[in-house]
């Protein structure tokens, strides 16, 4: 089944398993793709949400305090700028070891959905 496709980096099940109904492969690769970008996603909807409410409170209390919780304001979105970079490129250098244990458990549960499965 799967030996007729091309290579996919986003493709976890290993063709040994090409056995497996295609309703769990493309649940796996589902699991697997969101797998790998949930450690990115921690990163950043924090940061955006930091932004975001370092904004909003900037726009409702700038009027009646401009210099200091405008400072204070641009100083919190600048460290969740900086935060969110720093974070970024320690999740990208990791990324290699987070896909073998994305790719570990995949492989794991294959294994038992055709244990479980009447060939």
């Amino acid at each position: 089944m799967q030996s007729n496709r091309p290579p996919f980096r986003l493709n976890f099940i290993d063709p040994a398993y090409a056995e497996m109904p295609w309703f769990f492969q493309r649940l796996l690769n589902t699991l697997g793709a969101i797998g790998l970008a949930a450690p990115y996603l921690t990163v950043l909807i924090p940061c955006f949400a930091a932004v975001w409410g370092a904004d909003q409170l900037q726009a409702l209390f700038g009027s009646a305090a401009y210099g200091a919780v405008s400072a204070l304001m641009s100083m919190i979105r600048t460290g969740a700028v900086i935060f969110g970079i720093e974070m970024l490129f320690t999740t990208y250098s990791t990324r290699h070891e987070w896909e073998e244990v994305v790719r570990r458990i995949i492989r794991e549960t294959c294994e038992e959905i055709l244990q479980q499965w009447p060939r």
